[in-house]
Order: structure tokens, then C-alpha cells, then sequence
């Protein structure tokens, strides 16, 4: 009488089988999460350094510059000097994270 009775073995089954897929997904949900967010900032970092390249291209001759810009939301500052011979551009903006980032390129000027 005991052998026929499997009533809670497919209950236990199917028990375990969800609790195996509800740890995998609240384990894998916020690495992709982070992921994301990274990717995101790398993205908006790319951005805001080729916004900085293409302005001091732009402009050569009108130094020193300080402008405000914003890219996929997000609020930046170029600032361009002069210094004897070397061309300074900066660029700083706050990601994602509330970390403030900022990037510089160095140009000399050929005499």
C-alpha cells in the first residue's frame, strides 16, 4: 500500500525544481543589473571624451574655453587653456554612481 502512493514525490519535485530557478534568477538579475550600469558608463564615458576631442579641434584659436554640455543627461564642463607651449582640455561630469569623473588630453604646439 505504501509502494503505490507517489502523491508527494511529484509535489516535492516540483518544489525543489522552483526554488532552484528562484536562486538562479535573484542570482543572476543583479549581476546583469551591473553590468547595465557599467555598461552604461563606459558609453557616456566614450561620449563625453570624444565630445572634449571634436571641441578642441573645434576651437584652435579661441582659447581658453569653459563650457557646459550634456550628453545622455548628463551634465559635463569642457574647459580649455593655454599654458606656454601645451594645450590643456578637461572634461568633468558626475556618472551614474554620483562619482565625479574627469578626463584630460594634453596637446604640445609645434614651434
Amino acid at each position: 500500500m505504501l509502494r503505490n502512493n507517489h502523491k508527494g514525490f511529484a509535489f516535492m519535485d516540483t518544489l525543489i525544481s522552483f526554488s532552484f530557478f528562484l536562486a538562479i534568477t535573484l542570482t543572476t538579475l543583479p549581476i546583469v543589473q551591473h553590468i547595465r550600469e557599467e555598461q552604461y558608463i563606459l558609453h557616456t564615458r566614450s561620449q563625453m571624451v570624444t565630445e572634449l576631442y571634436n571641441e578642441m579641434l573645434k576651437s584652435v584659436e579661441s582659447y581658453p574655453v569653459n563650457k557646459k554640455i550634456s550628453i545622455n543627461h548628463t551634465k559635463g564642463t569642457i574647459e580649455i587653456n593655454v599654458s606656454h607651449s601645451i594645450t590643456t582640455g578637461c572634461i568633468t561630469w558626475q556618472n551614474v554612481k554620483s562619482k565625479q569623473e574627469r578626463k584630460c588630453f594634453y596637446a604640445k604646439k609645434e614651434s
